[in-house]
């Protein structure tokens, strides 16, 4: 807003200026600058008269009638010679007694034989002093009133502003149903109304991905339900060699079952429709619990550092929290080399689950991407982009913060801190 101000304000005197010094040059040269003729047959009127007056006084009484004249009209006046003149002001003096130009340039002769003369303000008189502080004061007084209007405006203008500006962080934030008001008063314009225009097409467009979502991951769980029946069915009877594909098959099909129920989780919490059951239960355990189901999964060596004495009593969704770990784990399993460290450690009222690998690490480019759903670091790795941004939504429900920083291992460090009691 300040930026904003000091723009409007420059342009205010800028346009001010421009506009002086455009009709500052309209009335010079392409119109009849009436001014300097009234000025200057002023001037001629007082010489004319002191002319008349020249038969009937000493010549040293002129030149004290001239300087009288000079310090009456706050002037200098010095006697010249004709040569030194411009050129052009010479032409002029041969049609008019006086010349008076803006750019400080005014001559006149009188007497005979002909005698020239310069002008010239006189800055120390007082009158031209005073008129000179005065001028400066009119500057000021115009740079202050402009700077009020253009605060008074701006303030009005930035009031109107904040509303947008908060729907517009709130719709960043993810909350699609936040409109901006649309008052006279309230109202930048028409630009609230298209605010409120493309905020109902984006959400009405993000409402319907997220309900397909859900849908096609709910219908999927009745027809992969069966293929495990099936598979059951046909594994009592089946071959040594049957038995090998079959086996292929129902891990994939378990994959796939995880993948749905990630599907499911992940349009509830975008949904906003994932509750939390709370319950007391030892996160230790939880953790334990993750790493055995995972390592026959996996060939890299996965250690759990914590210290038995340490309480890790918590309370929080179990069935949650353990999704969150295992997505980190399995993130780390995917992108790590071969050593996975996961930690615990608390303080204040928070608990800390550190997960660590020695695989590449992040770039920072990617930094900010890595929570995106979706959004996967490498291609090349099987995965569907979602086991972060779930973990990530799951930690926020119970108010706490997900985040990355690099790890002694050399790889990745994930950390999922959460408050110990909600």
């Amino acid at each position: 807003m300040k930026r904003l101000f000091i723009s409007l304000y420059c342009a205010l005197i800028a346009t001010i200026i421009f506009f002086v010094f455009s009709a500052h040059w309209i009335n010079t040269y392409l119109l009849i600058d009436v001014d300097n003729i009234i000025e200057a047959k002023n001037f001629e009127a007082e010489i004319e008269l002191l002319e008349q007056l020249t038969p009937y006084i000493p010549k040293q009484h002129i030149n004290k009638k001239l300087l009288r004249i000079a310090e009456l009209n706050q002037i200098i006046i010095t006697e010249i010679e004709y040569n030194k003149i411009p050129n052009f002001v010479q032409s002029n003096l041969k049609k008019q007694k006086v010349w008076v130009d803006d750019n400080d340039l005014a001559y006149f002769w009188a007497f005979k034989p002909k005698q020239y003369f310069s002008i010239s303000e006189n800055e120390e008189h007082e009158l031209v002093k005073v008129d000179i502080m005065i001028e400066y004061a009119i500057i000021c007084l115009m740079l202050a009133l402009l700077a009020v209007i253009s605060f008074i405006w701006m303030k009005f203008l930035g009031n109107k502003l904040k509303y947008l500006e908060q729907a517009t962080e709130k719709f960043g934030e993810g909350n699609f149903s936040v409109r901006a008001p649309i008052s006279a008063n309230l109202a930048v314009g028409n630009l609230n109304l298209r605010f409120n225009t493309m905020a109902s097409k984006i959400e009405s467009l993000l409402s319907s991905h997220k309900q397909l979502s859900h849908n096609i991951a709910h219908e999927l769980r009745t027809p992969i339900f069966k293929m495990q029946m099936q598979l059951e069915l046909l594994d009592a009877n089946a071959t040594p060699k049957q038995q090998k594909y079959i086996s292929g098959i129902e891990e994939d099909l378990f994959n796939l079952q995880d993948l749905v129920d990630e599907l499911l989780q992940y349009a509830q919490a975008e949904r906003a429709e994932l509750t939390i059951k709370f319950q007391n239960f030892e996160l230790n355990n939880v953790i334990t619990d993750v790493i055995d189901d995972l390592l026959p999964t996996t060939n890299q060596s996965i250690s759990f550092k914590h210290d038995a004495s340490v309480n890790t009593l918590i309370t929080a969704d179990k069935n949650l929290i353990r999704r969150v770990i295992k997505n980190l784990i399995h993130n780390a399993i995917k992108y790590g080399d071969s050593l996975i460290e996961v930690s615990v450690s608390t303080y204040e009222k928070n608990v800390c689950v550190y997960i660590d690998d020695n695989g590449p690490g992040i770039n920072d480019s990617q930094l900010n991407k890595i929570f995106d759903s979706f959004y996967q670091i490498d291609s090349r790795h099987n995965g569907y982009g979602l086991g972060l941004s779930l973990a990530q939504q799951i930690t926020n429900l119970h108010d706490g913060d997900l985040y990355f920083e690099p790890s002694s291992l050399g790889g990745a460090r994930f950390i999922m801190k959460i408050p110990l009691n909600l």
